[in-house]
């Protein structure tokens, strides 16, 4: 007997979901074998379910086309990656199956840009920059090396509502941008939370400028002075 109960215990083991021998009848009850009545044969029957399951490796999506230029870029795309050769790619994964590094994604598509030349659609730095005084952050973000047919730039405060409202949210709630830059980018690239980030538009040009505040799901715009110190995130226009 203990010579079949070993046996039985290596055929759950690899799965095998029927067998036969000298001993009594087992049946599959509560995730176990259990013995019902003596007869010539074991017949010992898993559930399907129950037997062990090997999982089929993933493949990585394909693209869904091409990369295009940002030109081409319609409302579609919001939530999307541009690469540093200024194409727009599915995920990060496809810009750097490509060659190419992610650096932004899209977050609004339309003429108002808040910019004189570039009048396409907006794109979100995938991550912040340095905290810093106003005019350093805004040093720093146009200073970033532009993909081709764009402009880095640090966002002004109708540029900031603008990818908040095209990702889903409102004027003063950006937790549709941040879901959307999660997607794209993972947790690193969220606007920080309880963070405050500067934008462009000076309320008293040398003295103070406006910042968004971000706080649980809502956003507040607050003006401070010029040398307090917040964060900034590059905004691209296209």
């Amino acid at each position: 007997m203990k010579t079949k109960t070993i046996l039985l215990s290596i055929l759950c083991f690899v799965g095998i979901t029927t067998a036969t021998a000298q001993s009594n009848v087992w049946v599959w009850k509560g995730g176990r074998p259990v013995k019902t009545e003596m007869a010539d044969s074991i017949t010992f029957t898993a559930p399907a379910s129950e037997n062990p399951q090997v999982d089929e490796p993933t493949e990585v999506d394909e693209p869904t086309g091409p990369a295009r230029d940002l030109a081409e870029a319609t409302t579609e795309d919001i939530g999307m990656i541009i690469g540093e050769d200024g194409k727009i790619y599915d995920t990060k994964k496809h810009a750097e199956a490509a060659g190419t590094t992610a650096v932004a994604m899209i977050a609004y598509v339309g003429s108002d840009t808040d910019h004189a030349d570039y009048k396409n659609g907006l794109a979100i730095a995938l991550s912040d920059e340095t905290e810093s005084n106003w005019s350093t952050a805004k040093s720093a973000c146009e200073g970033k090396a532009n993909p081709p047919g764009s402009k880095w730039m640090l966002p002004s405060r109708n540029q900031w509502r603008a990818m908040f409202k095209a990702t889903g949210g409102s004027d003063s709630s950006y937790s549709g941008l941040n879901e959307k830059l999660f997607t794209a980018g993972g947790d690193s690239s969220k606007l920080q939370e309880y963070g405050s980030y500067w934008s462009s538009t000076e309320r008293s040009p040398g003295y103070s400028a406006y910042y968004v505040s971000i706080r649980a799901g809502d956003a507040y715009f607050i003006f401070g002075d010029l040398d307090i110190i917040n964060l900034g995130r590059p905004c691209l226009a296209f």
